[in-house]
């Protein structure tokens, strides 16, 4: 199936507004990955913590 002209131009046209709002955004994508991670790697931090002390407090040695 062949795609007429118009199609094609819009989606030349989708595609570089999508490239241009990846360029102008991607720092703050990064940002918020880096957030994100940061936030999951201190929750498992903090509840592996919690289960060492839980365990350490309810077993004594």
């Amino acid at each position: 199936m062949s795609l007429d002209l118009k199609t094609r131009e819009q989606i030349r046209e989708l595609n570089a507004q999508a490239w241009h709002d990846f360029k102008a955004h991607w720092p703050m994508e990064v940002l918020e990955f880096l957030v994100d991670l940061g936030a999951g790697t201190l929750l498992g931090v903090l509840l592996g913590l919690s289960l060492v002390l839980y365990v350490i407090e309810r077993y004594p040695a």
